[in-house]
């Protein structure tokens, strides 16, 4: 699983793609792009990629020490 952040102007790649055995799939959550790439069936990177969801800063926890 990649992520990246994306303004306006990027044209980040979205939807599903298949090389061989490889599969990947972009989708924007909020201002990032996130890319699940595996050699899994497309619809398996695709159920990763969609159950993927930005945690606002003010609710992550510190790590524990």
């Amino acid at each position: 699983v990649y992520t990246a952040p994306v303004s306006a102007e990027d044209k980040p790649f979205q939807g599903a793609s298949h090389m061989g055995a490889v599969s990947a799939y972009g989708r924007v959550v909020g201002d990032w792009h996130i890319t699940v790439v595996g050699e899994v069936p497309v619809s398996t990177v695709e159920m990763i990629a969609s159950g993927l969801s930005r945690i606002p800063d003010s609710a992550a926890k510190p790590a524990a020490k």
